[in-house]
């Protein structure tokens, strides 16, 4: 069954993201801010609902996967569009590259047929949380009118290289079984 309590607060994510990429546009930063920190909370929340209601399912986890890449992916993009200077250029470049390899292994497996079983890495889901720990710092500042920092962005790059080079040894052992 894929309507559960769970699905639906990931949902909400998925169609708060078009709203994100408006607000960012428009840069009413403050708006943009506030729905970010609910899509991260209730990034958070959907998988303690489905844990607690039993309600974990494929549906739920592949909609989970894509609202995180969705949001990710949007704002880096408006970022690039738009040129804001507080997150540089190579930074959302790298991190999309990322996005974009994830989707590639992901439709070669599909398009493939492999029987594969994917379990998330540690160090990507820490990497996600620090991409979004530093857009939501990021947006604060935007919003605050506060300087950002540009050194706390070397620190979520660090983590992006640890996390490519994780998801490729893990493609490797994957072809190699």
């Amino acid at each position: 069954m894929w309507l559960t309590w769970a699905n639906a607060i990931t949902a909400v994510r998925i169609i708060a993201t078009p709203f994100i990429g408006y607000y960012m546009v428009q840069e009413r930063w403050d708006l943009v801010l506030l729905l970010t920190a609910l899509a991260v909370v209730s990034d958070f929340f959907d998988g303690v609902v489905a844990r607690a209601l039993q309600q974990q399912s494929v549906v739920g986890a592949v909609l989970d996967h894509a609202a995180d890449k969705l949001l990710m992916i949007t704002m880096l993009a408006i970022v690039l569009l738009r040129q804001l200077p507080e997150l540089p250029a190579w930074f959302c470049w790298m991190v999309l590259s990322k996005e974009i390899l994830l989707f590639l292994i992901a439709a070669l497996i599909f398009f493939t047929g492999w029987v594969v079983t994917i379990t998330p890495l540690k160090i990507g889901k820490i990497a996600m949380a620090a991409q979004m720990g530093l857009l939501l710092w990021w947006l604060g500042a935007k919003a605050f009118v506060m300087p950002f920092p540009s050194a706390i962005i070397w620190g979520v790059a660090l983590l992006e290289i640890l996390a490519i080079g994780a998801y490729a040894l893990s493609v490797r052992f994957l072809v190699r079984a």
